[in-house]
């Protein structure tokens, strides 16, 4: 008999396996109980419920009331101790996890996080499914719960390319992103040297050492800014400390100033975080040149300062691999895959490490030789979401055919482990992909099949519905003169996913972008028409588009028009007002006309 364990859930945990029919509820909580799992929830999930699943599953789980007044203590009382917080009812989520002292399971990011701010044990819901899987459990068990994972993986990678959401485990590199943040965070406070300071009072010198204190101290800062995705920002104060703190070394340094000197060494190792900082950013906002560029100039300082080598050595070399495969300089990467490299990261704790050179290997692989390898299997879930994630940079940086290709030895690694959740991660990027570019050899339809045949268990009918463009609309949803954005068919007022941008020019708008988008509701490839210029140029698959202001009309183009752009409605946007969302590697921004900013909500 299983111990019994509690799990505060939220919301769509139900909504995800439950809305279509909460009947289901029943027959799996048996299983649940049998696996020692009691679900509690609280009484503002439960009011969250739509009536028709509310009464089946209130009856199942043991529901918490939570007071309004005791919750909104409770909040104010977060709040002192942490910058931001869930929504309300995410909020009550943790309170009664931390009331009861258990476990919490969410799709909601934010909920998770503020959760494990506060030391609560937590997991996404897919992840909870995995957990489960861990137990002692019968291949009938097994199986069921492997659909349920499914069903809530592709939930979860769904809301996270349509821009719904905010979990986003495809677009990032995260293993090497977060291995820099941890880096700088640890090293945030400032090291204490051997050597006895000299007080020299050259005005450069004690400039120097006011700047490093400064930088050291918004370090923090830095890194919220690289986390929550505002890396238009985070780019610009970057550079400008870097150049100071260049600037004012290389002053000092032509003093009689030691080069051991405790604050000249301290303002050399916080340029190196600097410049770690600067790299994860580059990559985030794929400027492969900048990045390639802060890379070259880390390694110098890591050759010539030993400690910055001892700090930051591993952490480099990661970020130099990964310029090496964007960059197609695979022969680079050969000395990477030896024993003494691998050694290093040990010497360095950095097993992590050790165990990405085998991935690292089949990328190599696949992208020299132009051709995936149908029999690979993966050694654990992350090698797959990693190929994943690559394959999301290659698209972002328009090597569309390097994309498909990794993409494409992602999905026979899922099949060939049977890590199906990973399936639906990679076909959410291939169709979009597919769309954009017409297709690589073989085509999603082979792969689809492919899929069918192997596992046949597998629910893929949404992806053919995705393949069949119907590409018309009803005439009663066009818009044949300028209306609020509130006119717009529903389906048109959420997020938008970019195939493309271009640069065209109309008689009676002048010079515009011309971003094609695909509208999955009604399967159409639509031209919006950005007057505004506002929409970046440099936006391709993996960018989200949701005007949230402004006046539009939504018409048929002229077949000139719609043959030579292969779209099938036009959404004309004009200047007055027009306010775009745009969603791109997990970060929101919000673009006006005549003017352009960064303002990130996330």
């Amino acid at each position: 008999m299983n111990k019994t364990q509690k799990f505060c859930v939220d919301t769509n945990f139900f909504i995800t396996l439950y809305s279509a029919d909460p009947s289901k509820f029943i027959e799996d909580q048996k299983l649940f109980l049998k696996l020692g799992i009691e679900f509690v929830i609280s009484s503002y999930v439960q009011r969250e419920m739509r009536w028709y699943m509310r009464r089946i599953i209130e009856k199942e789980v043991k529901v918490v009331n939570v007071k309004e007044n005791e919750l909104s203590k409770y909040e104010n009382a977060l709040k002192k101790r942490l910058k931001s917080l869930p929504q309300t009812p995410d909020v009550s989520v943790i309170y009664v996890a931390q009331k009861l002292g258990i476990g919490i399971v969410s799709s909601d990011l934010k909920l998770i996080e503020t959760a494990e701010a506060i030391n609560l044990r937590s997991y996404m819901n897919s992840s909870f499914l995995v957990y489960l899987l861990q137990k002692d459990i019968d291949e009938q068990t097994q199986r069921k719960l492997e659909e349920l994972h499914d069903k809530l993986f592709a939930d979860e990678v769904g809301y996270s390319v349509k821009g719904q959401h905010v979990y986003d485990p495809v677009i990032r590199i995260k293993k090497i992103m977060d291995s820099a943040l941890d880096v700088v965070r640890k090293n945030e406070s400032l090291h204490q040297s051997a050597e006895t300071p000299v007080n020299y009072n050259y005005p450069e010198y004690l400039e120097l050492k006011q700047i490093t204190k400064e930088i050291r101290t918004d370090l923090s800062d830095y890194l919220d800014l690289l986390e929550i995705g505002d890396y238009i920002s985070l780019q610009e104060i970057l550079k400008e400390k870097h150049f100071t703190l260049l600037d004012r070394a290389t002053e000092v340094h032509l003093l009689d100033v030691s080069e051991k000197d405790k604050v000249y060494q301290e303002a050399m190792i916080t340029l190196g975080h600097i410049l770690l900082l600067e790299v994860s950013n580059d990559l985030a906002l794929q400027d492969i040149d900048s990045m390639e560029s802060n890379l070259n100039l880390l390694n110098l300082l890591a050759m010539e300062i030993e400690e910055i080598g001892q700090r930051l050595e591993i952490d480099l070399h990661l970020f130099r691999i990964v310029v090496f495969i964007l960059t197609e300089q695979f022969k680079r990467l050969n000395i990477y895959f030896t024993t003494t490299f691998m050694e290093r990261c040990r010497k360095s704790n950095r097993e992590d490490i050790v165990d990405l050179i085998r991935t690292f290997g089949i990328v190599s692989a696949v992208l020299s030789n132009n051709k995936a390898e149908e029999t690979a299997t993966a050694k654990d879930f992350s090698e797959i979401e990693f190929i994943i994630q690559l394959g999301f940079q290659f698209a972002a940086i328009k090597k569309a055919k390097k994309s498909w290709l990794l993409l494409e030895q992602a999905l026979y690694m899922s099949l060939n482990s049977k890590m199906h959740g990973l399936i639906y991660a990679t076909f959410e990027v291939l169709l979009p992909l597919n769309y954009a570019t017409g297709g690589f050899s073989p085509t999603i339809d082979e792969l689809i099949r492919l899929v069918q045949k192997k596992s046949p268990e597998l629910p893929l009918d949404v992806y053919e519905k995705r393949l069949a463009l119907i590409q018309n609309i009803e005439p009663s949803q066009l818009i044949k003169r300028q209306k609020d954005i509130s006119a717009l068919p529903s389906n048109f007022q959420g997020y938008l996913d970019v195939l493309s941008v271009e640069l065209s020019s109309f008689k009676q708008i002048g010079s515009c972008h011309f971003v094609k988008v695909i509208e999955w509701e009604s399967m159409n490839i639509v031209g919006l028409i950005d007057p505004s210029l506002s929409i970046p140029m440099n936006s391709t698959v993996g960018t989200s588009i949701k005007i949230i202001s402004g006046k539009v009309k939504l018409i048929q183009p002229p077949k000139k028009l719609s043959e030579a752009k292969g779209v099938s409605l036009i959404l004309v946007c004009y200047p007055n007002d027009l306010k775009f969302l745009l969603r791109k590697a997990g970060n929101y921004s919000v673009t006006r006309s005549n003017q352009k900013i960064s303002d990130y909500d996330l």
